[in-house]
């Protein structure tokens, strides 16, 4: 009793709760929320993002929570992420989860580009060129296609007086098309159409909201590579279509050297396939 009565009332109190036995939940949430951030940090370093002098503090060094915080925000800078707010990113297994937030061709379902260019009128030039591979990529009814193409020629100023199309059954020479747009000093529109018709093997080239799988990815050392080293390698073909609308946006004219590349393209394809059967 001397030895309470030395002590303010109010911290006796509080070191008496403490000693309290915690629910059986209350501690497995802890641990769970222990263990997640100990995955977190072992990877961020196996993956080489320890390195980074933000996680050389002294807050991230005695707070796990703000270690794992300042990773996410890290990767945010790096790369288009949908999530920021650790709290929300969570699977059944008590793994974090990384969402990315790619802005490319392949993000485009069917009922975006329905919506769209079912109201193309609304949308700002630089959607020319997406409009276009649009059209060409996409199985619309073909009860809509033509008024979508009507539509889109009156308001892009596209050099068509109708709807033109490709020959799915037909490959791209890809190799020539490049040739063929780089003699014409137009390599960004190669670049666009590489995205709509044979993008490259990225994660952020071939995602879609549509395929949670292409999206989400567990944070772990692996995925973490992945993710960084795929987005380097995506990032100039994103800044490539972007110059690619601009230049459309600009000149719709551009569209009729693209499509007569394609159609060309297609036909060195059909004379290297009667020269193989031929040999």
């Amino acid at each position: 009793m001397e030895l309470l009565q030395d002590k303010n009332y109010f911290l006796t109190r509080h070191e008496l709760r403490s000693q309290r036995v915690q629910p059986i939940q209350a501690v497995m949430e802890q641990l769970n929320v222990k263990r997640s951030q100990l995955k977190i940090i072992m990877a961020a370093r196996k993956s080489g993002l320890g390195k980074d002098e933000r996680l050389k503090t002294l807050q991230c060094a005695f707070d796990d929570g703000a270690f794992c915080s300042t990773v996410i925000e890290i990767l945010s800078e790096e790369m288009p992420l949908m999530n920021m707010d650790m709290e929300d990113c969570w699977d059944d297994y008590g793994n974090y989860q990384l969402a990315i937030n790619p802005d490319s061709f392949s993000t485009w379902n069917f009922d975006d580009a329905d919506s769209q260019l079912s109201s193309v009128g609304d949308t700002m030039p630089w959607f020319s060129l997406t409009a276009f591979l649009l059209l060409l990529n996409v199985p619309f009814m073909d009860s809509d296609l033509p008024g979508y193409w009507e539509n889109s020629i009156d308001n892009f100023g596209w050099p068509f007086e109708e709807p033109v199309e490709l020959d799915y059954s037909i490959p791209i020479d890809e190799k020539f098309l490049k040739r063929y747009l780089r003699k014409r000093h137009l390599p960004e529109l190669y670049a666009a159409v590489e995205q709509a018709f044979f993008p490259p093997d990225n994660v952020f080239l071939n995602s879609n909201m549509d395929d949670p799988d292409s999206v989400y990815f567990e944070f772990n050392e692996e995925n973490l590579k992945l993710l960084r080293r795929d987005w380097k390698k995506a990032k100039p073909y994103l800044e490539q279509f972007g110059i690619a609308s601009e230049m459309v946006a600009n000149d719709p004219g551009l569209l009729r050297i693209l499509y007569d590349g394609l159609k060309k393209s297609q036909l060195s394809s059909v004379k290297k396939s009667r020269v193989r059967v031929r040999v």
